[in-house]
């Protein structure tokens, strides 16, 4: 059988996402999901600055060639709002060559700008409009989330096509699907079909979960992450987690108190690599560990001399649920406590938990 390729630089900036919403949590969340692909390595955890008007939290890493060194690919804010960012196709339609803004700056602009999903699309046609957005001779494909609804944005630099979602779900890798935009793409077959196919993964793994349980939580959304096993019958030797993947989210918005209780649940590296730990979005501090890249570095030790699909250790996999059905209740006890009006006290109590699992998963990649 012929296996295809897309080639190295095709492959080594890419991205597989996707939205749920209520209906399919049943838990009063929605969930967006990102598998980050692309070449960076100084992988971290990222937040807003102290007083910022609206706290974020996200992920991405550290880029020491820009006045601005965050990359922040992923991320949720305090209002309740969600947004991810994937590459879009190659297109005849390139960015100016003396924009400055790229994707991720985008994302960082959103998260500390806007409360909505709406509001966020608004913000980018801005960049836009204003030939501001700068992503070279490919495209984007934006996700945006909030409480109620959804948008995919499909763009180049010249135009853009949005669609709305606020049921089910949605998958998006790299290529363009919403209305006006194939006349602007001009990858290979191979580029496209191998989007296709990381699609075909994220939508099988989503109706396995829905098919056994009848709903999709975070754990099936981090075990899609880490899925590496090829296709039957497949000509193509991707994966949805790859030897590109460097990292990964599952980005939690809590419909009741969407500023405390919201959650980024982060993979901080290569996902079978590294060990997955909740952050909420009214984190006030990260462990040195998280953000000074020894967790990073970490997880690309072990990628180095296991490979991109190695065996997750049992150890990991035991500590992550324990680590999220007890970051779980603690959720639940932070509900009731803003219920009572004590928010400083939920604010804490989430703070003190996931510092706790932080410290313990540190301990079980030997760093502390």
């Amino acid at each position: 059988m012929k296996t295809y390729s897309a080639g190295h630089d095709d492959l080594s900036h890419e991205c597989t996402s996707w939205m749920v919403f209520g209906d399919l949590t049943k838990n009063g969340t929605l969930l967006l999901h990102k598998n980050r692909d692309a070449g960076a390595r100084a992988i971290t955890p990222l937040k807003s600055p102290p007083g910022a008007p609206r706290q974020w939290i996200g992920l991405g890493d550290i880029d020491p060639k820009k006045t601005d060194p965050e990359n922040v690919c992923m991320g949720l804010n305090a209002s309740g709002l969600a947004a991810a960012v994937n590459s879009g196709e190659k297109t005849t339609e390139p960015s100016d060559p003396d924009a400055k803004t790229e994707t991720p700056d985008i994302i960082k602009l959103c998260l500390a700008r806007c409360d909505t999903a709406a509001q966020a699309v608004e913000k980018l046609e801005e960049i836009r409009r204003a030939r501001c957005y700068a992503h070279g001779d490919k495209g984007s494909i934006f996700l945006f989330m909030d409480l109620a609804e959804g948008f995919i944005v499909d763009m180049t630099a010249d135009r853009r096509s949005v669609a709305r979602y606020d049921h089910d779900y949605a998958v998006r890798a790299n290529i363009w699907h919403n209305p006006g935009m194939a006349a602007a793409a001009c990858g290979t077959a191979a580029s496209w079909l191998e989007s296709c196919n990381r699609e075909y993964m994220a939508i099988r793994g989503l109706n396995r979960a829905l098919r056994a349980n009848g709903e999709i939580t975070v754990a099936d959304a981090v075990a899609i992450a880490r899925d590496t096993v090829l296709l039957e019958d497949s000509p193509f030797p991707r994966t949805l987690c790859y030897k590109t993947t460097n990292s990964a989210s599952t980005l939690e918005l809590n419909i009741a108190f969407p500023d405390v209780l919201s959650t980024g649940y982060f993979l901080i590296g290569p996902p079978r690599q590294t060990i997955l730990v909740p952050v909420p979005v009214c984190t006030e501090a990260y462990l040195p560990e998280m953000t000074d890249l020894r967790w990073s570095s970490a997880a690309w030790n072990l990628f180095e001399a296991n490979g991109f699909g190695a065996e997750i250790p049992r150890t990991w996999l035991t500590f992550e649920a324990d680590a999220l059905a007890g970051y779980k209740a603690a959720q639940a006890a932070a509900e009731d406590l803003l219920k009572a009006g004590k928010r400083a006290d939920a604010v804490k109590l989430l703070n003190d938990r996931a510092r706790t699992i932080w410290q313990a998963a540190a301990r079980l990649l030997d760093l502390a």
